[in-house]
């Protein structure tokens, strides 16, 4: 009587383990390259970088990091690790700024979710630091708009700063900042009716509001202020 024929051998358990395996190493080997290396990289650029010169960033520092566009992408993949890793965050967006500056399309993404960011201080130093540049801010203008809806009142006060240094691309802005010329703290109205003024005409549908705020008694320092813009004196 003849043996029964032996099971076929199951190859497809090694083979699978070879698969997993050839797979967790490529995405291991993925997020260090896209992950782990821009981070590091950004890290050691903000830790040579001493905090007088935190603000503005040479061209070189941009150049080290591969360009504007590059630089920018790796400060957006380092300020989107855990802030126990990332704790520099003012500095890194003032990175991203220089990258806008030089003309990155990039940098307006994770610039515009710091602008959105749940420290005050961040969304701050962010909005002063784009009033303080001449560049297409254009990327973050929505994100300046809801800035001008803030609850710091500084916060409010250097989004207006920054609309007003954008001029006439910052038209879209004008019903909020007409909004703004309501607003209870006497600089976040200056530079509302300063903004506006800085826009040109596209702001003349905040006319009745300007002339809301001029007739405000509290408007006073407005006045003077707007007669000086008017006048040259």
């Amino acid at each position: 009587m003849s043996e029964p024929p032996s099971p076929p051998l199951r190859t497809w358990r090694p083979m699978a383990a070879w698969t997993a395996g050839m797979l967790l190493a490529l995405g291991l080997a993925w997020f260090v390259a896209a992950v782990m290396v821009p981070w590091w990289q950004v890290r050691d650029v903000l830790g040579r970088e001493s905090a007088a010169m935190a603000y503005p960033y040479s061209n070189e520092t941009i150049a080290e990091l591969g360009g504007a566009d590059s630089a920018a992408h790796k400060a957006g993949t380092y300020l989107r690790m855990p802030k126990v890793l990332s704790p520099e965050r003012i500095r890194a967006s003032f990175l991203l700024i220089a990258c806008l500056k030089s003309g990155s399309s990039y940098a307006g993404v994770p610039l515009s979710r710091l602008l959105a960011d749940p420290d005050p201080k961040v969304r701050g130093s962010v909005a002063w630091a784009l009033g303080d540049i001449d560049a297409d801010a254009a990327p973050v203008l929505p994100a300046l708009v809801r800035l001008l809806a803030d609850s710091d009142p500084t916060n409010r006060h250097v989004a207006t700063r920054a609309l007003r240094r954008m001029g006439p691309a910052a038209g879209p802005a004008v019903p909020a900042l007409a909004q703004a010329l309501r607003d209870g703290v006497p600089e976040v109205r200056i530079e509302a009716a300063i903004a506006l003024m800085c826009i040109g005409s596209t702001s003349l549908s905040a006319a009745p509001q300007l002339g809301e705020a001029l007739g405000d008694p509290r408007s006073l320092n407005l006045r003077s202020v707007l007669n000086c813009a008017f006048t040259g004196r």
